[in-house]
């Protein structure tokens, strides 16, 4: 059976449409972080139960960074940001163009720049959650690793304890200038934190006889 099927269409919906709003609000904080603006010149967003992922996101020789966050709190879930080495060395150099970098000093500044913008986008995404349901959450500092999709989402997913659940995978190509960056944003959840957070979300928009898309 496929478990995608235990979500509603109105479920997802509201899922992605939070990953919309949170990106949005990232490309906003780059831009006043940089000084510099920022555009999403691509984006592609995919739905799908966590052991279908296993197949998507592959053990294979790729090196990539990845920014690893965990929030505990009433509604868990666990933040996957991948970025490319290419990706990582092009806008650590582009955030740090004043300053003459030292061999020694990139690969630190690599995993900061990695951090910084996981952090971003994961803080985005949970700022939209709580700005509807008017409650705080907070999130841990980003932990940096290196290695294949799946080596990462692995990581992901076991430092958040889930056995199943749904990922949701945002593909982005930002754009800055001459600049342009690709990355994937992923928020890993159970099925019943997934369940939990949508009727709190659509309890509050009844109440408020208000569309969360107009948000």
């Amino acid at each position: 059976m496929n478990k995608e099927q235990n979500i509603t269409q109105r479920q997802k919906e509201i899922f992605e449409d939070i990953a919309d709003i949170g990106i949005s609000q990232t490309v906003k904080s780059l831009s006043k972080i940089t000084g510099r603006n920022w555009h999403i010149y691509n984006k592609r967003t995919e739905f799908y139960d966590l052991e279908k992922s296993w197949k998507i996101f592959p053990f294979d020789d790729s090196m990539k960074f990845g920014g690893e966050l965990v929030f505990k709190g009433e509604i868990p879930m666990s933040f996957l940001c991948v970025f490319p080495q290419k990706s990582v060395k092009s806008l650590t150099q582009y955030i740090n163009a004043q300053v003459d970098l030292q061999s020694s000093q990139k690969p630190k500044l690599q995993e900061m720049t990695v951090a910084e913008v996981s952090n971003i986008l994961s803080n985005s995404f949970l700022g939209v959650i709580a700005n509807e349901l008017k409650m705080s959450m907070l999130i841990a500092t980003p932990n940096v690793s290196v290695g294949s999709d799946g080596y990462l989402l692995k990581k992901a997913v076991s430092k958040a304890g889930l056995k199943s659940g749904y990922v949701l995978a945002n593909t982005l190509t930002i754009q800055s200038e001459n600049l342009i960056m690709t990355t994937m944003f992923v928020v890993v959840i159970s099925e019943q934190s997934l369940k939990t957070l949508v009727s709190k979300i659509d309890s509050l928009k009844t109440s408020k006889k208000k569309d969360f898309r107009m948000f």
